[in-house]
């Protein structure tokens, strides 16, 4: 999936940097569905669309998950936790993440233009 993804980024005239960014929170936020809930990897559809200097994903699954909150601070370097979320929320332009019967939808949007 990464490298499907690194290469659409890179078709679309995405420049390198905003490519790294847009995949690492790519992977996290798959990893987060993947190990804090019951969700196997199977069961997540990704949504890309890169249109006028703007690269947009939606990672849907069917979990139910609404407990967690985003990161204000930089998570410390011993923390265990909340440095994928902190990353996600400070990198993209655009996050959110809404619960609704059919499952979780985290919508995340980067400018690089």
């Amino acid at each position: 999936m990464v490298r499907a993804l690194e290469r659409y980024l890179e078709a679309n005239g995405v420049p390198e940097l905003a490519r790294f960014k847009v995949v690492t929170c790519m992977v996290e936020a798959v990893a987060n569905v993947v190990c804090h809930t019951e969700v196997a990897l199977k069961d997540i559809t990704l949504t890309v669309c890169c249109e006028a200097g703007k690269v947009s994903l939606e990672l849907t699954d069917p979990s139910h998950v609404s407990d967690f909150t985003w990161p204000i601070q930089q998570p410390g370097a011993l923390d265990q936790r909340g440095r994928g979320l902190w990353i996600i929320h400070n990198w993209m332009n655009a996050v959110s993440h809404v619960v609704c019967e059919q499952g979780s939808r985290l919508r995340m949007e980067l400018i690089f233009a």
